[in-house]
């Protein structure tokens, strides 16, 4: 059982920052937490001390909004843990240096340190700034700004990280071991770090074998907390007069409207950021150029010598080979992007940045589209090459292509996430996601057997079908995605 021990004295008057009442939290079956009572006032520094096993990783996963309280009171920064909703709004409050590094292993240090910033809601302009001072402040040199981060120390990984979660300026910081993995100089700065943060009001909590050296860092500054919520939940009466609305009533719509478009455009440069983080990731290992694209026409090449290259016999069978191809090789991206998010602990740290799971999933899904795209090109330019068959429709072999394309990014992403969510081994991906996908495939074969003339059907009415279909798979994702990353 992990209990916690002030190393200062709790000020006079301070809040509460973490409340927690016989609370018990399980790792699957097993109580890891069993009946915690634990306070924390703001200004303070806790040391969490106990053998390995005792729970200290798992109360300092709690509090920090990433375990689901089995039962008891659990407040933090005064939302209520034990609502999903609650766990979701302290996250951004909240910085979690785990044992994991959390970072891009094939993106630089300055690309992850913008890719976390942004992903706290700081603008370009704020993010760039701030991680200027935290890149200053924890010594993560110019020089290391442009390295990948396979290339890094261990100790450099905690510095980097250290950075990323100073930048966001969180109010309540929960450590696991933060001088693991530095030299002298890295842990006087994390020394340092610990001191700055309650002086400038915030709370620390720490999870610590290094006993002494924690228990030293007595802050001299203390400062209150205040809660940040604001009139924010107040709800405005509305007034209906004869005749229409109030001027009251319709300034609140006017202002409810600008809230929603402000709200779209921030889910829309979410949406973009995962995009373009996944796209320059697949830029930098080129998984899918040197990879899933060789083994797709590859795919294509083998069907040809099976039919014994009877041309006649390709063109026939080549909308359907053409899409057992992309599927297959669809497999193979839909596994890879799943996986960006299961390493070095990043999974949790996205988890903690606040980005909405609908952006999350709508952002892995474009970039996989993206790849997709890619593929169908290159597989189309092997039809025509490899078995000779010409396009008599271009403009409906591209539309059918993307609209197929998104219905199997849609698909792919979100049985992604649950594979990866599930633990379970790579071959779970395809057991979970051809069945679903069976019926996109034989819509798209069908558009294509119309586009490249090898069967007279309608192509337009099954590219209709397939629109429907990517649709519903799209909202369906996008609705069932948080379910699955967040508890």
């Amino acid at each position: 059982r992990a209990w916690g021990q002030g190393t200062t004295a709790r000020y006079r008057g301070g809040v509460s920052v973490v409340e927690l009442r016989a609370a018990v939290a399980l790792l699957g079956r097993f109580p890891a937490l069993s009946g915690v009572d634990l306070t924390i006032h703001a200004g303070e520094t806790i040391l969490l001390r106990g053998p390995n096993g005792a729970g200290k990783t798992t109360l300092l996963h709690l509090c920090a909004g990433l375990l689901r309280p089995e039962s008891g009171s659990v407040q933090v920064l005064d939302h209520d843990l034990t609502d999903s909703a609650g766990r979701r709004s302290v996250r951004r409050r909240v910085a979690l240096l785990g044992h994991t590094a959390a970072l891009y292993e094939d993106l630089t240090v300055g690309e992850n340190l913008r890719f976390w910033a942004r992903a706290a809601g700081l603008s370009a302009v704020e993010a760039d700034r701030r991680l200027d001072d935290a890149r200053k402040r924890l010594e993560v040199s110019d020089r290391l700004v442009d390295q990948p981060v396979h290339t890094l120390s261990a100790g450099q990984r905690r510095r980097t990280s250290l950075a990323a979660l100073l930048a966001r300026r969180p109010d309540l910081w929960l450590l696991d071991e933060p001088h693991a993995g530095l030299d002298q100089s890295g842990r006087d700065l994390v020394d340092g770090l610990i001191g700055d943060a309650v002086a400038a009001g915030g709370t620390v909590v720490v999870s610590s074998h290094e006993l002494d050296r924690v228990a030293a860092l007595s802050p001299t500054c203390r400062a209150s907390w205040r809660s940040q919520d604001g009139d924010a939940g107040r709800r405005r009466r509305r007034r209906w007069v004869r005749g229409g609305l109030t001027s009251s009533c319709r300034g609140a719509i006017h202002r409810a409207g600008k809230q929603t478009m402000s709200a779209l455009r921030v889910v829309l440069s979410d949406i973009r950021l995962v995009a373009a983080r996944d796209l320059r990731i697949e830029a930098r290992s080129r998984v899918v150029l040197d990879q899933v694209l060789p083994f797709a026409v590859l795919v294509l090449v083998l069907f040809g010598f099976a039919l014994d290259a009877d041309h006649r016999t390709l063109r026939t069978f080549a909308p359907g080979l053409f899409w057992v191809a992309v599927l297959l090789s669809a497999l193979l991206a839909v596994q890879r992007a799943a996986t960006l998010d299961a390493a070095d602990g990043t999974g949790n740290a996205l988890r903690m940045s606040g980005l909405p799971p609908v952006a999350r999933y709508l952002g892995r899904a474009a970039a996989v589209l993206v790849q997709l795209l890619v593929l169908e090109a290159v597989l189309v330019g092997g039809l025509v090459v490899l078995y000779g068959v010409s396009v008599g429709d271009w403009l409906l072999l591209g539309v059918a292509g993307v609209v197929a394309g998104v219905a199997v990014a849609a698909a792919g992403t979100l049985y992604g996430a649950l594979a990866s969510g599930l633990g379970a081994r790579d071959t779970l991906l395809p057991v979970l996601v051809l069945p679903v996908l069976a019926p996109v495939l034989i819509g798209a074969t069908r558009a294509f057997d119309d586009a490249l003339g090898s069967a007279a059907v309608d192509g337009w009415a099954w590219t209709g079908l397939l629109a429907i279909a990517a649709l519903v798979l799209t909202v369906v994702g996008a609705s069932a995605h948080g379910a699955l990353v967040e508890d």
